[in-house]
């Protein structure tokens, strides 16, 4: 008696031919034009890159690089202290961008962003 396998679990083996070599060489005169049109329509020359402190969208930022504090902010402040809110409801991760749960309340307070605006300088955000 033969035992022969089901369908679903024969693995085939099968010899695929070797690319011809025109067809290689094709592929890798289209891949250098490819790359070449790249190069030019993104290379470095015709940009101009501006490194800022900050970025005003109408006229220049209020505040220069080397300002010491915000003209509303007292520099001798008590220091330290303690923070402390409530939220209504529950939480059962801290993952704010998980499509499964609830994630907790103010969460979003944990990241920083890279950009932040000022409370006197309405059109102005500084690194």
């Amino acid at each position: 008696m033969t035992v022969k396998p089901h369908p679903a679990t024969a693995i085939a083996i099968r010899r695929e031919a070797p690319l011809p070599l025109a067809l290689l060489a094709t592929a890798v005169l289209a891949a250098a034009a490819v790359f070449a049109t790249a190069t030019t329509a993104f290379g470095d020359s015709h940009e101009t890159v501006i490194e800022a402190h900050a970025i005003a969208n109408f006229g220049e930022p209020r505040y220069g690089p080397d300002a010491p504090h915000l003209d509303y902010v007292n520099p001798d402040a008590p220091k330290g202290g303690e923070f402390s809110t409530w939220a209504l409801g529950g939480f059962d991760s801290f993952n704010n961008y998980t499509r499964k749960g609830v994630s907790v309340a103010s969460i979003g307070l944990l990241y920083e962003s890279i950009l932040t605006g000022t409370a006197d300088d309405a059109y102005g955000t500084y690194c």
